[in-house]
C-alpha cells in the first residue's frame, strides 16, 4: 500500500505537497485541498524525498538521487502544483544534501550535508570451495566515503569513488605499495567506476555536465 508523509503547505494555503512511497518508489505528490484532487510532482525510478515549497509557490525543492548522489533539485510547478517544466539540479557533489529551507525572499537556500564513512574491505576466498579462507581485511579506509571498488583486469589496482577530496571523484588504489591517486576532478559527483577489458580506460557515471551521463577517462 501507498504511504503518504512529510506534508508541506503551499504559501497560499490551498495545496499540500507530500512524500509518496509505493514499495521502493519514492515520489512527490500534491493535493488540492478544495477539490481533494491529487497530482504528481515527480514520477519515475529515482528516489525523490522531502519536498518543500518556495515562497513564490512556483517551485518545489526536494532531495533526489537522480544525479547519482543525494543532491537538491527543484521543479517549476503550475498553479495546480503539477510540473510546468523539467526538474533542475541545484547542488552537486558527493555529499548527501537534505532538509532544504528557503529564505522568505526566496533568494537563499539553507540545507544540511550528511557525510557517511564507508571503507573498502577484501576477503580471502578459497579457489576450491569459494568459501572464506581468512578474516576480512580493511583495504581502503579514511574518515570519508570510499566505496564501489572494482578490480583492474590485471588485479593490481582498485578503482573506487571517494569524497575524501571534498567532491565525489574516481580514485585509484595500488595493491603493490598501498598508494592512492585521484583520477577525476571537479564537481558533479563521479560514481561506480568500471574498467575496460584492456585496463586502459575507466567508465563511470557523473552529473558534472548537468545531466546524468556515462563518461570515460584514461587510467
Amino acid at each position: 500500500p501507498d504511504r503518504e508523509l512529510a506534508p508541506r503547505w503551499s504559501p497560499d494555503g490551498t495545496k499540500i505537497v507530500f512524500q509518496n512511497i509505493e514499495r521502493t518508489n519514492f515520489n512527490i505528490r500534491v493535493v488540492d485541498l478544495a477539490s481533494r484532487r491529487t497530482g504528481w510532482v515527480t514520477t519515475g525510478l529515482f528516489q525523490d524525498l522531502n519536498p518543500v515549497w518556495a515562497p513564490s509557490g512556483k517551485l518545489v525543492y526536494f532531495s533526489s538521487y537522480r544525479s547519482g548522489g543525494l543532491n537538491l533539485w527543484r521543479v517549476p510547478v503550475a498553479s495546480d502544483g503539477t510540473p510546468s517544466d523539467l526538474p533542475q539540479q541545484v547542488t552537486n557533489g558527493g555529499g548527501q544534501d537534505v532538509d532544504p529551507a528557503i529564505s522568505p525572499d526566496g533568494k537563499r537556500l539553507a540545507f544540511a550535508i550528511l557525510r557517511q564513512n564507508a571503507d573498502i574491505w577484501r576477503l580471502p576466498v578459497s579457489r576450491e570451495s569459494g568459501k572464506p579462507s581468512g578474516p576480512p581485511e580493511a583495504l581502503i579506509a579514511t574518515t570519508r566515503e570510499d566505496s564501489r571498488g572494482t578490480w583492474s583486469p590485471d588485479g593490481r589496482r582498485i578503482a573506487f569513488n571517494s569524497d575524501r577530496g571534498g567532491q565525489m571523484n574516481i580514485w585509484l588504489y595500488s595493491l603493490a605499495d598501498g598508494s592512492t591517486r585521484q583520477l577525476t576532478h571537479g564537481p558533479g559527483g563521479d560514481f561506480q567506476p568500471n574498467w575496460s577489458p584492456d585496463g586502459a580506460r575507466i567508465a563511470f557515471f557523473s552529473s558534472r555536465a548537468g545531466n546524468v551521463d556515462i563518461w570515460t577517462v584514461e587510467e
